[in-house]
């Protein structure tokens, strides 16, 4: 009898153990599953467009389907592994989410209120079909940073390995692979058939649509690139990184972006300030940074000024070409300010408030009969979207960005990341005060604010 009781413990435990085991197995495919699209969404996204259909919308709307796919997936994943294996960082919810997660929030709430006063809420909400960048895509932001952060904190709080690794790498070979499609597009090797041939206008936009957003994007990649070039400790691994940082540079140019050269120069003359503050750099080593600077921007200038005249040179010309437009543009957009400050006139209805001021003169620099859709500045973009409202949405992202990189300097051995991060942001911003915001910009935007969260959070600032 005794024997028969001892032989059912035995059994009862090893079939307890069977089932653990094959629970500890369906946790860690679930954290595969988390970890591969993560890496993979940060890869692909600014790589998707239409390659097969011909359709009014070649790439905005691709990247955005993508994105709602697999934040659909990310989203039921998570609550699956939750749900099976409650993570540590909930019974300090209301903590961290007040240090980490209050500002963005602010942000997408704030955003939704301003949308509420729009011309056209439907418009706004969804986005406009060839921009889609309306309150829908920054709701989709929002969860991108909130899975990818939440992930990272998870396995921290875990005390397990993270894969932070593995994602800053997906960001670089991403720009690696775009970049090399833009130089091909910029010699006339291509796949496809384009409108405007980059061969021939001589600016390449890759898988991004247009010159200026292929730019501004590589703004966010180029600096993480060399970041990780320099923290590699292992020879081919050193010199494949910064080959690929030389490509990003290269991609660069075949944009003939002058916003995007502006923010570059403006990024070496940040790390010039940081040089001087650093009292190891010796006077020497001053002397030959500022040189490159000067030999770097008036080089790269006269690059870009042989390959398509009159880029540089007409630059601050405001009576021919795109500055002249811009003028317009701006001109129009203060006025269109002045009278709606507060609330704006809708995310994504820029373009009819356009259509009122309309001046035939506009056809001289442009096509006539066209209105644009955007400022072409960050800042009177939204004010013009949302007002007062909205701009202080802004305000609270981008504090909490550049809050979270202070912090994320803290006892931290990713500094170089996160030095590439603050630079990296600050050029892409710095171009959009000539240009606009963009699904792929905005997306590594804050997966770059996610992984600062996950820093400040691995810091245990109070």
């Amino acid at each position: 009898m005794k024997n028969n009781i001892i032989s059912s413990i035995i059994t009862k435990f090893n079939s307890l153990h069977s089932f653990s085991k094959q629970k500890v197995s369906y946790l860690s495919i679930l954290d595969k599953l988390i970890s591969f699209f993560i890496f993979s969404g940060i890869f692909l996204f600014p790589l998707i467009f239409s390659v097969f259909l011909q359709t009014g919308n070649t790439f905005a709307l691709y990247k955005l389907t993508f994105l709602k796919v697999y934040i659909i997936i990310l989203f039921f994943l998570f609550v699956i592994r939750e749900v099976s294996q409650i993570s540590p960082i909930w019974s300090k919810f209301k903590k961290i989410f007040k240090k980490y997660y209050l500002f963005p929030t602010l942000f997408i709430v704030l955003f939704g209120v301003s949308i509420l006063f729009s011309s056209d809420i439907t418009t706004s909400f969804f986005g406009k079909i060839d921009r889609q960048q309306g309150y829908l895509s920054y709701i989709l932001y929002f969860l991108w940073f909130v899975f990818l952060s939440l992930e990272l904190i998870r396995n921290k709080s875990l005390k397990r390995k993270s894969n932070l690794n593995l994602y800053l790498f997906s960001f670089v070979l991403s720009g690696f692979i775009a970049s090399l499609y833009g130089i091909m597009q910029y010699l006339g090797i291509d796949f496809y058939t384009w409108s405007e041939e980059p061969f021939i206008t001589k600016r390449a936009f890759s898988s991004l649509g247009q010159p200026n957003f292929f730019a501004s994007w590589l703004l966010l990649v180029l600096p993480l690139s060399v970041a990780l070039g320099v923290k590699a400790k292992k020879y081919k691994t050193k010199i494949f990184l910064f080959f690929v940082s030389f490509i990003n540079l290269l991609a660069l140019f075949t944009t003939g972006s002058r916003a995007a050269w502006l923010a570059l120069i403006f990024i070496f003359f940040l790390i010039f300030i940081k040089l001087i503050v650093i009292k190891k750099i010796s006077v020497k080593g001053k002397i030959i940074s500022i040189v490159f600077i000067i030999l770097f921007t008036l080089s790269s200038l006269y690059l870009i000024e042989q390959q398509i005249p009159g880029r540089i040179s007409q630059m601050f010309d405001i009576k021919k070409g795109s500055t002249s437009a811009r003028v317009d543009f701006y001109s129009v957009a203060a006025e269109a300010i002045s009278k709606k400050p507060i609330v704006g006139y809708g995310v994504e209805n820029i373009q009819q408030t356009y259509v009122g001021y309309y001046d035939a003169s506009w056809g001289v620099h442009s096509d006539v009969n066209q209105v644009p859709d955007r400022a072409h500045n960050l800042i009177l973009d939204i004010l013009m979207a949302g007002g007062i409202i909205l701009f202080i949405a802004y305000t609270f992202l981008y504090f909490d960005f550049y809050r979270k990189y202070k912090y994320s300097l803290i006892g931290n051995n990713n500094r170089l990341v996160v030095n590439a991060f603050f630079l990296g942001v600050s050029a892409y911003l710095l171009s959009l005060l000539f240009g606009f915001s963009i699904p792929s910009g905005e997306l590594y935007f804050f997966s770059y604010l996610a992984i600062l969260t996950y820093f400040t959070f691995s810091s245990n600032f109070k």
